[in-house]
């Protein structure tokens, strides 16, 4: 509220130009999908930030000039040290998958960040879960991740269990928050053991491309 005698200063009082830059500080994640329903200037300039901002993402990719940026967490809660894992984003929330630690230990656990908030999460899913794997591939198909392939090296401490390479999928249900592993067509083909492989979605299919079955890379 305003003091008696002063006027009072909103956001459609000031010119277009510090409206816009204002905006930009807005999360893409969430937050501009709600700036635009404001009014129709502000959905005017929220498309306009969303074309620039490709377009210096698009111009940094061509030219190789990335400015890496350290977030910090809200969250007490956050995954352990770890590489080779799995990561990919739905909607405002980034998932992570496996991996391995320093020690040649591998993970199936899964962690949920929400990208608006910069808060960790740790999923207590149901179902059974993709055995502790690392460089397998975990992709976004709707509200759903597909897990699949991956490989685990021998410990360095403890058992000396010998590496294992994997074909299996798994699929996990970001809204029921449990795995499943669908069992594959009868006479289908299918991949054969890989580990640090691409794949990627395109309309209704995923589609795997390449990796390894050595364990010396």
């Amino acid at each position: 509220m305003a003091d008696e005698g002063q006027s009072d200063t909103s956001l459609s009082s000031l010119p277009v130009e510090v409206v816009e830059q204002i905006l930009k500080y807005l999360s893409p994640y969430e937050e501009y999908s709600k700036a635009k329903l404001v009014c129709r200037l502000w959905y005017r300039l929220i498309e306009r930030i969303r074309t620039q901002q490709l377009q210096e993402f698009e111009n940094a990719a061509r030219t190789g000039n990335f400015r890496f940026v350290c977030l910090k967490s809200n969250s007490r809660i956050c995954p352990l040290p770890r590489f080779s894992h799995s990561c990919c984003a739905v909607g405002t929330n980034m998932y992570v998958f496996g991996g391995c630690s320093s020690s040649n230990t591998a993970f199936n656990d899964l962690y949920q960040m929400n990208l608006r908030q910069r808060k960790w999460f740790r999923l207590l899913t149901t179902g059974q879960p993709p055995a502790p794997k690392e460089c397998a591939t975990m992709v976004s198909y709707g509200t759903k991740l597909i897990v699949f392939g991956g490989w685990r090296q021998p410990s360095r401490v403890g058992l000396n269990m010998s590496p294992k390479f994997y074909n299996d999928l798994f699929i996990f249900n970001t809204l029921t928050l449990k795995w499943s592993e669908p069992s594959s067509a009868n006479g289908s083909p299918q991949p054969c053991e890989r580990a640090g492989h691409a794949s990627c979605v395109v309309d209704d299919m995923m589609i795997v491309f390449g990796g390894a079955q050595r364990q010396i890379r």
